[in-house]
This record gives C-alpha cells, sequence and structure tokens, in this order.
C-alpha cells in the first residue's frame, strides 16, 4: 500500500482529458500522460508546418458521445503545407483513445515528431515491463529508479506495452497505425526550452514522410489501480490557526565564509588571536611603477578601521619562487610576505585578508595557470559585474576573464547595434577595474557560428549563409573586411590581449550546412577550415593567441565517444599547434574520449565548465589528468538583463567559485563547500532578517496531512525526515511554531498527484494587521520541470476591507526543493535543513513577504496550488 486512507482507487474513478497548449493530458485520479504535441517540419528541420503545442484551447472542440466525450483539436488557422485529419483524445468508459492522421501535402515532405504521450517519473519509476514490438517480438524490462542526465531509448517499433507499477497496470496498446518508440527522458525533459518541457517517460515517434503521404496513429491507454491501492484523505479542521506571539522572532545563526581558496601550506606559530590593525604597505623596488599603485591600493582595502593601530606590511622580492607563488608571515609585529611577481604579492593580500587574526606561516601557489570565467556583458555590466569582479574575483584569485562582446558598441557595426550594448567607454573601464585586481582580460568575439549580431535590425542579410540568419556566408567578398574592422576595435579595447577567442561553434552539420547553392559545391568542411585560418592569420599578425571552441572539430556523443561534424577531426593534424581549443563539456561526468582525442593531436586545451559542481569536479580532474592550461567557467546569462543576472541567475555567478578553487587547489575534496551559500556572504554580508517581536501561527487545527512516517505522506517517494526533524530549534533565523495532529508534526497540503484528494485551496484566518509575513513551505519532486520564476502555488493576502494581494510563489525566489542549493532570495538562513539517511541534505525554505498595507487588517491567506507540483506550508509566522 502506498498511502493509508480510506479513499479507494480501484473502484469508481474515471478516466479524464483535457487539451491545451500543452497538448494532451490524461489523468485517473492520478496524472496518466502529461504532454503530447505534433510537428510537421520542412527537412531538414527547417519550416515548421504544424506543431500542435503552440495552439490554444480556442481550438478544441469537445463532442458528447454514448461513453463519454470527446476531445479534437481544431487548429486555427489550418495549416496550408500538412494537412491534420484528425488529432484527438476520446474518453471512454474503460480506456482512453488517442487518435492522429495526417498527411503531407503535395511537393512538401516533412519531417515527422508523433509525441503520443509522456507519462509522470511518479508513475513509472521502478516500473517492470512486458511489450511487443511490430514484428511479434516480446520484450521485458524495467524502468531505473535512477535517471541519467540525457536521453535513452528503451524499446523501438513497440505496438503493445504493459507496466507493472507501484499503483496499478499501465497499458499502451497502438490500435491503428505506425508503431512508437520509448525513450527515458527522465533527466532530460522533452520539448527543452519551451513551457511545455516535462520529463517522463516519452512514447512517440520520429520518422521522414514524403510529400503526399499519411500516416495515423490510434493508440489506447489504460490504467488499472492495484485493488487495495488506497490515497491519503485530508484531515478535517478542529478550528482556526491560533497566535502565539513572541518576544523576538528573528534570531540570526552564525554563518561564516569558508576560507577559499585553502592554502597549500599553512603552520599556525601561536594561539595567539591578532588584534584588528590598520595595514601599510612597504614595497621593494622590484615592484614599482603601476604595479605598485595596484599593490597600495589593494592593501589599502584591507582597512575597515582607521582608528586600528598600524601594522607594516613587508614585501620581499625573491626570484626563486614560482610566479604566482607567495609567503606569508603575519605576527603580531608585523606582516612580511614574499613573492617573485606583484601578483603573488597580490595573492598574499587576499589570503592576509582571510587569516588576519591568525599568527601563522603560509606558503601557497596555485596548481592551474589559468583560472578564468565567461560573462556577457551591456549596458548595466560595468556596474554589476565591478562589484563580481571587486568582491568575488579578486579575492578569490581568479586571473583572466574573458568577456563576450560582439554585442559592445562596435563602430564598425553601428548599423546592427543594440540599443542595450555597452559602451566602449565603459568597456575600458571594465577591463582597468579588472586589470587593477591582476586579472588579465581578453575577448570573446563570436565569428562564423553564432553571427546573429550582424543581421539586426533587416541589415546585411547579403552576407547570411540562409535565412535563419545563424551563420554568415564565409565566401561573401564582404564579411572578411568587415570582421576585419570590428576585430581591430576590439583589440584596440581590449589593450591588445592575450587571447582572441573567435568562438567558431555550433555551426551546423551535414544536413544543416552550407545552404547556398555555391557553397554546397564547397562543402561545409573546406569552409570552416578557410574560415578558421583566416582568423589564424589575423592572430598571428597581431601577435595574439587565438582561441576556439571545440565541437566543429571533436563532440562527445550521447554514447561517450569523440565525434566530428564534416570530419573535420581528420584536419587536426594540419592545423597549427598553438591554437588553443575551449574544450566544453557541460556533463556531470565527462567521458575521456574527446578531451584525449585533442591533446593527442598536440594542442593546448581550456577546459570549460557550466554551473553544475559534478561538472567542474570532473573537468578540474581531467585539466589535471592533460596538463591543459586551466579552468573556464561559462556564464550563458547576462545579454539584456546583466540588472538581472544574480536575480535570475545565481547559481552561473556562483559557479566561478569552483574556477577559483580548483584552478588553486586540484582535489577533489576542495569543492565541497555551498558555492551559493559563499556567493551570498561575499556579496550581500550584512543581509539579514529584521529583529523584534512577532507572532507564530500554531496551524494544528487546519493542518490537513500528518507526517507520521507509518502513514507514508508523501506516497512512494522516500521520506526525507521530517517527522524526527521539524523540532525547534530549526536551525533558520526566523521562528515557526511546527502544526501536530495526534502527536506528529503536520502540514497544509495541497492538492498534487501525490494527494488527489486533497482541496486544491486553503484559507487561514489571521484578523489581524502584520508589517511582513513568514512562509516556511517546501515543495515534493513536481511532475514538470521546474524553471526559475515558474509559481508553484499562490498566496492572496484578503483585507478586512475587501481589498487583495495576490503573491506568487514562484520556485528559486520564494521556494525551492529540498535538494536544492540557497541562492540569493533564499540564503541559509532562511533554510531548515538536515541530511537523510543517505547524505544528502533536505532543505525548506522560507520568504519573507513585506506588506504594502502594513495598517490594513488581514482577514485571511487563501493559498492555491498547481496539482502539478505538491506544495506543503510547513509554518507561518508575522511580524
Amino acid at each position: 500500500m502506498i498511502c493509508s486512507a480510506l479513499l479507494s482507487a480501484a473502484a469508481g474513478t474515471e478516466y479524464t482529458a483535457a487539451m491545451s497548449r500543452s497538448g494532451i493530458s490524461i489523468q485517473r485520479l492520478v496524472d496518466l500522460s502529461l504532454f503530447s504535441r505534433v510537428i510537421a517540419v520542412e527537412p531538414p528541420w527547417g519550416k515548421f508546418y504544424l506543431m500542435t503545442a503552440l495552439l490554444n484551447e480556442t481550438g478544441v472542440e469537445r463532442i458528447e458521445t454514448p461513453d463519454g466525450y470527446k476531445l479534437l483539436m481544431q487548429p486555427e488557422p489550418a495549416p496550408t503545407d500538412f494537412h491534420l485529419n484528425e488529432y484527438s483524445v476520446e474518453i471512454r468508459r474503460d480506456e482512453v483513445i488517442v487518435t492522429f492522421d495526417g498527411a503531407t501535402v503535395p511537393g512538401r515532405p516533412a519531417e515527422m515528431e508523433y509525441s503520443a504521450l509522456m507519462i509522470p517519473e511518479r508513475l513509472i519509476r521502478g516500473a517492470s515491463y512486458t511489450a511487443t514490438q511490430a514484428d511479434g517480438t516480446a520484450r521485458d524490462g524495467t524502468i531505473p529508479e535512477e535517471w541519467v542526465l540525457q536521453a535513452r531509448t528503451l524499446c523501438e517499433q513497440l505496438t503493445k506495452i504493459v507496466f507493472h507499477t507501484k499503483w496499478g497496470e499501465y497499458t499502451v496498446e497502438v490500435l491503428d497505425g505506425f508503431p512508437l518508440t520509448m525513450v527515458d527522458r527522465r533527466g532530460f525533459g522533452f520539448d527543452v526550452g519551451y513551457d511545455t518541457e516535462t520529463p517522463g517517460i516519452w512514447i512517440g515517434s520520429a520518422f521522414p514522410l514524403p510529400e503526399a503521404t499519411g500516416c495515423r496513429n490510434v493508440t489506447a491507454v489504460r490504467f488499472d489501480f492495484k485493488p487495495a491501492l488506497t490515497f491519503d484523505e485530508s484531515l478535517a479542521p478542529t478550528g482556526s490557526a491560533e497566535a502565539i506571539p513572541v518576544e523576538q522572532l528573528i534570531s540570526m545563526p552564525e554563518n561564516l565564509p569558508a576560507r577559499l581558496p585553502a592554502v597549500k601550506e599553512f603552520t599556525r606559530i601561536s594561539d595567539e588571536r591578532l588584534p584588528p590593525v590598520s595595514y601599510t604597505l612597504a614595497l621593494p623596488p622590484e615592484f614599482a611603477g603601476a604595479d605598485a599603485g595596484r599593490l597600495t591600493r589593494a592593501a589599502a582595502r584591507l582597512n575597515d578601521d582607521s582608528d586600528a593601530p598600524a601594522k607594516t606590511i613587508a614585501v620581499h622580492f625573491s626570484a626563486q619562487l614560482k610566479p604566482e607563488e607567495y609567503c606569508l608571515r603575519n605576527a603580531p609585529e608585523a606582516v612580511e610576505i614574499t613573492a617573485a611577481t606583484p601578483r603573488g604579492v597580490f595573492y598574499a593580500l587576499q589570503t592576509l585578508n582571510m587569516y588576519r587574526e591568525d599568527h601563522c606561516e603560509i606558503r601557497d601557489f596555485p596548481d592551474m595557470d589559468l583560472r578564468s570565467v565567461l560573462i556577457m556583458v551591456d549596458q548595466n555590466s560595468l556596474q554589476v559585474h565591478g562589484e563580481i569582479i571587486e568582491k568575488l574575483l579578486a579575492p578569490l584569485k581568479i586571473n583572466h576573464l574573458f568577456i563576450e562582446c560582439e554585442y559592445a558598441a562596435w563602430e564598425a557595426l553601428r548599423d546592427v547595434r543594440p540599443e542595450w550594448a555597452i559602451s566602449k567607454a565603459d568597456l575600458r573601464r571594465l577591463i582597468e577595474l579588472a586589470n587593477d585586481n591582476f586579472i588579465d582580460v581578453s575577448p570573446l568575439f563570436q565569428t562564423m557560428g553564432h553571427s546573429e549580431y550582424l543581421f539586426a535590425n533587416g541589415r546585411n542579410r547579403e552576407l547570411a549563409e540562409d535565412d535563419t540568419l545563424k551563420v554568415y556566408n564565409a565566401r561573401h567578398p564582404g564579411i572578411r573586411p568587415l570582421m576585419t574592422r570590428v576585430l581591430d576595435e576590439v583589440v584596440e579595447v581590449f589593450n591588445h590581449p592575450e587571447y582572441l577567442h573567435i568562438g567558431h561553434d555550433e555551426i551546423g552539420n551535414e544536413a544543416t550546412y552550407p545552404q547556398l547553392p555555391a557553397n554546397r559545391q564547397i562543402g561545409g568542411r573546406k569552409l570552416i577550415i578557410e574560415d578558421v585560418l583566416f582568423y589564424y592569420d589575423y592572430c598571428r599578425r597581431n601577435d595574439l593567441r587565438m582561441v576556439l571552441w571545440n565541437d566543429m572539430f571533436v563532440f562527445t556523443t550521447p554514447a561517450g565517444e569523440a565525434g566530428s561534424h564534416f570530419n573535420l577531426d581528420e584536419e587536426l593534424a594540419a592545423l597549427p599547434k598553438d591554437i588553443i581549443f575551449a574544450y566544453w563539456n557541460y556533463d556531470d561526468a565527462i567521458p575521456a574520449a574527446a578531451i584525449e582525442k585533442l591533446h593527442a593531436a598536440g594542442f593546448e586545451l581550456i577546459g570549460c565548465t557550466w554551473y553544475s559542481p559534478a561538472n567542474n569536479a570532473s573537468m578540474a580532474q581531467w585539466i589535471k589528468r592533460y596538463h591543459a592550461l586551466g579552468m573556464m567557467v561559462t556564464t550563458w546569462a547576462g545579454y539584456q538583463c546583466t540588472d538581472r543576472l544574480l536575480a535570475d541567475h545565481a547559481d552561473q555567478v556562483a559557479a566561478y567559485l569552483f574556477a577559483a578553487v580548483y584552478g588553486w587547489d586540484n582535489r577533489p575534496e576542495a569543492g565541497r563547500f555551498s558555492q551559493t551559500n559563499e556567493l551570498n556572504l561575499r556579496l550581500f554580508p550584512d543581509w539579514s532578517d529584521p529583529a523584534g517581536p512577532g507572532t507564530l501561527w500554531d496551524l494544528s487545527p487546519i493542518a490537513n496531512l500528518s507526517l507520521a512516517p507509518d502513514s507514508h505522506p508523501f506516497a512512494d517517494e522516500p521520506d526525507p525526515g521530517y517527522f524526527e526533524h521539524l523540532a525547534a530549534p530549526l536551525g533558520c533565523a526566523a521562528a515557526f511554531q511546527i502544526a501536530k495532529r495526534d502527536g506528529a508534526p503536520a502540514v497544509v497540503a495541497l492538492a498534487s498527484s501525490l494527494h488527489p484528494a486533497f482541496p486544491g485551496s486553503v484559507e487561514i484566518a489571521l484578523n489581524r494587521s502584520a508589517r511582513r509575513l513568514f512562509f516556511l513551505h517546501t515543495i515534493g519532486r513536481a511532475d514538470v520541470m521546474l524553471k526559475t520564476n515558474q509559481v508553484v502555488a499562490t498566496a492572496e493576502i484578503i483585507y478586512q476591507d475587501g481589498g487583495r494581494q495576490t503573491v506568487p510563489i514562484r520556485f528559486k525566489k520564494e521556494i525551492a526543493g529540498i535538494s536544492d542549493d540557497y541562492n540569493v532570495h533564499l540564503p541559509k538562513f532562511r533554510c531548515v535543513e538536515w541530511s537523510d539517511s543517505t547524505g544528502e541534505p533536505v532543505r525548506n525554505w522560507y520568504f519573507v513577504w513585506e506588506n504594502p498595507r502594513p495598517e490594513a487588517e488581514i482577514a485571511s491567506i487563501r493559498l492555491t496550488g498547481d496539482r502539478r507540483i505538491p506544495y506543503y506550508l510547513l509554518g507561518l509566522s508575522s511580524q
């Protein structure tokens, strides 16, 4: 039995279905399928003839039938390049019938993609199955409990499959038409990038369809619950929430930043705690000129108490040390730093700031020569990235910054310049700020593969390879003079940098590139090589090291092997070996084949990562093994939204810590810290909730779900330990009164696929005014891929005078999952956390709502959920 309760799910439960922008969804008390769609597109994936997922409900007709009803999709307007004869879902007493019938028109062959079903992960996890293929072959298998971050085909050419799940028996049977394929997309939601992005087990088919040809599929769906299966019923309320006044609602827990990156050698001279001081820098003659000014300013930034006694930092030069190595002695009478370069001195100053109270000696140096991040810039970058440089990158000893800059205000591209472009003056100041913190700066200027910027405002279409306006025509006589002019500007603004990163990735494959007839005769391979060598010659003439992405020459296939577009890997032997490949791979476990192939071909490499901790840890070990130049943490956010960079993409900014930490200390265990907590502590060191008296609200009378372990409150989900750990003190800054029912912790739960019989809304009576409300809550595993800012529930504040305020509860803004990390909206001090039986963190979050009408009495709060996302209110307080 999955849940304890009295509501029988086996008898009298009808099938239901809906048609919406997400296609067809099917339910029988629980969700059976979340998503469907039909796509017909011009080969090879060019113009869309039909995409049903973009339709809205005005295109759906409901037809009553003797046995139920039928929903029929009516495209509006009707497509002219593809005939959709029928796309429908029919509800019958004992089954659901999904029908797709369509045909191409003369002169319009198509690539077809038919998504018949998307079975929720929760329903199907661990299920065994038996299947029949079109040729009569019988197959059997099991849906793994765990999934991987990629799509995996489980079975093809299916005409019938029966899943034996924890909930019951789920049958999918093709009654007519083409067979179907089953793909595990639980770790890589189908329809990635669309509002309909959904994880689960995908049942569908993809195939080419010649012109004037029909295709048809009629599939029956049946789900029979286990006879003894029951679901939780919502506990009946016993009264209203009760107010408990407290003298102090907020108590900020201690949370100090970690000393990152870790030093190589640390010797404590004594346990004496050194008092606050004001530092004065004494430099040797070897460190004169501009470097002396930079170091003097860096030392001055360590002084936060002007009345503290002075202490001299005596700097000594030693040619025996490595370029970034330093020795530091912090004693009561003075500080001594020994280094071979001004940069070594600068890094010693950053370390001194971490150990200023310790009587100690330190010897330190980095494991990687290049510790870099890639950023995108716009009109707000000087302020936003300037703060990140001073508070994050410099103290963490990042030594290189790559700036993607094709959208800056270049004179050569005046006609296509966006309104939000960073000015050349601001870009210069940003570079100067980085240089002042001993961070070198190099440009990434996208060339062939991402040249969309050239075609903005309807300009330069004659330079395009095709109507997608993503790739320029490398053989057009105007393209190379134009690129030369703009690169000359770039090199000048960046003060003749060490590297020029030309991008040159994602140009296309043999099916999509080139498109111009003359270029087809030449071939994609030759065009790409010619273009790469053009930029290589430019770099050689200007004394620059050229960097480019790896994926056109060598990439990692889904099977973990080394692939190549246009067989460009065969050109590696002839390419100049002073080209640097920026090898990007964002997998958590990076296969060796691709990076090994580039290394064996004799190229220097930069390992490029994204924001996943596991991805950065994996890449760091490959960098160490193949003696790569170092690491670049990439940021794919910032254009047009740098002012929202931290609000919407803090996880990407927090990953900068990995470039610093692994670049300095390349041990796997070096990355065992919360990067987002460290980000918050460095960028927002004074953030706290306001102190003062408040009110705890005891929700016991309205709590409708007991968290007692024997009641299986989260259905077939593992028990994350709420019964044991939801007790005072909670460990977060704000205090809450945890509800109890029959002696066990309890919560307010809303209807979801875990709790289908619970109410969709719950109202909590307050009848008092409040300046702010504190909501402690959590979510269970959702049936959709949750995205930042996605609304998972709403809290409607209802005032006694009839006024209302709707408060959206958004993913990673007001709430997050139990395994999610902290962010700039949900810091560590707003988290109730513990470790589950496997050692993994369980995190529950609270957010603070500031009342715009603090003088008005609040009558009640109405919580409303989304049944796809299990929502639980754990506690409520006010102030």
